[in-house]
């Protein structure tokens, strides 16, 4: 199974999700915001992040 999953990250069709996306997704944050704000704008993301 990780062969696969490093497989598919290795040739682009998937790719790995950080903690710091599932973490506010399931806090109730909505889904679909929160992931395009990720792949719009990554460094938004970072800088929202508590020290």
């Amino acid at each position: 199974m990780a062969d696969k999953v490093k497989g598919d990250i290795a040739t682009g069709r998937d790719e790995p999700v950080p903690a710091s996306i599932v973490n506010r997704i399931i806090a109730g944050e909505n889904a679909v915001k929160v992931w395009r704000m990720h792949r719009v704008c990554p460094r938004a993301i970072w800088l929202q992040q508590p020290n």
